[in-house]
């Protein structure tokens, strides 16, 4: 998957029960226009996938998000960069890695 693909998921698009994912929308960004989430570029791209060994994933044990913060202080701000970059908006990624340092 394209990482505008996985930034454009939401929780309806994740069928854990046919262990697949919609793939339906992707963020997009136009100059002078809040970014948004719209259509993927091609009708090829708008697709279902099929993810494997959910079962197992399901019945692993899992981290909360709070656990998840003490291994990782700083992801919170990493993931908001990231996403900032990503969306074309770099002062604010900018902004975001700065807070970091």
């Amino acid at each position: 998957m394209r990482l505008g693909e996985v930034l454009g998921l939401e929780v309806e698009d994740i069928h854990f029960d046919r262990a697949e994912l919609s793939v339906r929308q992707q963020p997009k960004s136009h100059k002078g226009r809040l970014p948004y989430l719209g259509r993927p570029k091609t009708k090829t791209s708008v697709r279902v996938v099929e993810l494997p060994e959910v079962e197992d994933a399901r019945n692993r044990s899992r981290w909360t998000l709070n656990e998840s913060v003490r291994e990782w202080p700083d992801a919170l701000d990493r993931t908001r960069a990231l996403v900032d970059g990503a969306l074309g908006m770099p002062e604010a990624a900018a902004t975001s890695a700065g807070s970091r340092a």
